[in-house]
């Protein structure tokens, strides 16, 4: 393996699986996996629908239900766990289903793979969430080498520029809205009334309550969707429970403008006491 091809590949043991065995008769013949957000990811992960594009697959939830011999209640149980920790993403409309860490953990082997991948990606139903998805994959294709990216770009059909980074501090502000324009951010939707909802949440829970308005032009910048709201509601459950932020009256807490700025729902904190949800549910 060159390279190249090892550079996103994370450390790990890695073993091939069939999709075939979901319908092997003594696969069939075992006790059924029970409804659970592990069981539906693993099935999410590694099921017959799943296609040759790594994490993009289209099928609606009553027919996973119906495949996994799961009742309505159970399925939804389940989609919650998983959606709330933000591991996939799901269109409704269109039935598309986006893993964001797929690409990562299942590279092609080269650029004539991704090429491959015209026919199956032309298929796809257009929305937003595949929008979101092509700017994702295209950005780790070409983080591993331009062959790749360019790759992918013949294969979706439309080339664009290069992904670009962030803008350097002598970008004028019409460069900077131009890459905006050119780039989707993963966590980027639509709706202001669904920003200011979901803020409305985020406020709530917070603890420190200074700054509304600052903190709210940064949470609508940042195009919070629905997985990105699970894991900040899993950041504060966790953070607001931690030592940091419970010691010495709570003086360490930082403003939320400061927080949603510097990403905070991503550190890593010990904690203990209730689970994560509570402090998000009692808020409301």
């Amino acid at each position: 393996m060159n390279e190249a091809s090892q550079k996103l590949r994370p450390e790990g043991i890695y073993r091939r699986l069939s999709v075939r065995m979901y319908g092997d008769e003594k696969f069939l013949r075992l006790s059924p996996a029970e409804p659970s957000g592990q069981s539906l990811w693993i099935y999410l992960l590694t099921g017959p629908h799943t296609a040759a594009i790594p994490g993009l697959f289209v099928i609606g939830r009553a027919a996973l239900a119906e495949n996994l011999g799961w009742c309505d209640e159970g399925f939804a149980k389940a989609f919650a766990e998983v959606f709330r920790e933000g591991l996939c993403e799901f269109d409704q409309k269109s039935r598309l289903w986006f893993i964001p860490n797929a690409i990562k953990h299942n590279m092609p082997a080269n650029p004539n793979v991704v090429r491959s991948w015209r026919e199956s990606l032309s298929m796809l139903p257009e929305c937003e969430l595949r929008a979101r998805a092509f700017e994702h994959i295209r950005a780790v294709l070409f983080s591993l080498s331009d062959s790749f990216g360019k790759a992918f770009d013949e294969a979706s059909g439309k080339p664009s520029p290069k992904p670009l980074s962030k803008p350097s501090r002598k970008t004028s502000p019409k460069q900077e809205q131009k890459q905006k324009q050119e780039y989707i951010s993963p966590h980027s939707h639509a709706g202001s009334d669904a920003d200011e909802d979901s803020f409305a949440q985020f406020w709530a829970a917070y603890p420190r309550k200074v700054g509304k308005a600052q903190a709210l032009k940064v949470f609508k910048k940042l195009g919070v969707n629905a997985a990105l709201l699970a894991q900040i509601r899993q950041a504060l459950g966790r953070q607001c429970r931690s030592e940091q932020w419970t010691k010495d009256g709570g003086q360490f807490i930082p403003h939320p403008t400061t927080w949603l700025n510097g990403n905070r729902w991503e550190d890593e904190v010990p904690v203990s006491g209730a689970a994560p949800e509570d402090i998000w549910a009692g808020s409301k």
